[in-house]
């Protein structure tokens, strides 16, 4: 019981921890260095977060999956941290309900999950001072989730993201790894000075980043709600 609260506990708790936490800190700019810690930190914990309910949602299916179990074993020092890993994991997951269901009967709302994370990030940092302190990403993040919000996208057996958002999802990772093992090495820097001329490049900031790893979260939620409706009948 207590892996599929995990599951189906949204990764944005942590957002809305971290707002709790810095309600008081004051609007001066020596905090800056602070926010951007923080910002740094959460970020941490929702990959961490994310990892952890990959392995969770393996385990549970490895309990009424032999052939789960065996894949489970084949890759027990996965970290689940890249697309292609959680990739695996979602397409084991809907060929599981689609075996039970039938896959007419998956329904996967895409297009209410970006309405529901850009909701979420609006009411987040509208009045926070993060959002004063980087209002030109705040900006960019406006036009990244509008333009995600027009565009409509079914998530198969094969792909639960657009091709555009896989890519910024894997920065987003690359990131992370940049800042969890310090990594900002000569050759990092040179990748980072080439991805400049990228025309995404404008969305990597912390609200692109949050966001599609919320989106993501809510994908697998649904989905795993699903699997639990006739496993656990």
């Amino acid at each position: 019981m207590k892996n599929k609260n995990f599951i189906l506990q949204p990764v944005e708790s942590i957002l809305e921890e971290m707002q709790l936490s810095t309600a008081r800190l004051s609007a001066d700019f020596n905090t800056l260095p602070v926010y951007n810690y923080i910002l740094q930190a959460v970020l941490l914990k929702m990959t961490g977060f994310m990892e952890q309910k990959m392995k969770l949602i393996f385990w549970e299916m490895a309990t009424n999956s032999p052939e789960i179990r065996l894949k489970l074993f084949k890759n027990n020092q996965n970290e689940f941290s890249s697309y292609k890993d959680k990739k695996g994991v979602f397409t084991s997951l809907y060929k599981e309900v689609k075996r039970k269901m039938g896959e007419n009967k998956i329904k996967l709302n895409y297009s209410q999950h970006v309405k529901d994370t850009k909701e979420l990030i609006s009411q987040l940092f509208e009045e926070s001072l993060i959002k004063d302190f980087s209002a030109r990403d705040f900006f960019f993040w406006q036009e990244f989730i509008t333009e995600l919000s027009k565009k409509e996208y079914i998530p198969s057996e094969s792909n639960f993201l657009p091709n555009h958002v896989q890519n910024i999802y894997e920065r987003t990772i690359r990131f992370r790894h940049t800042i969890a093992h310090n990594t900002k090495a000569p050759l990092v820097i040179t990748a980072e000075l080439k991805s400049l001329q990228e025309k995404e490049y404008k969305y990597e900031n912390y609200f692109v980043r949050f966001s599609v790893i919320i989106l993501v979260d809510k994908i697998f939620i649904e989905l795993f709600k699903q699997y639990l409706e006739y496993y656990e009948e």
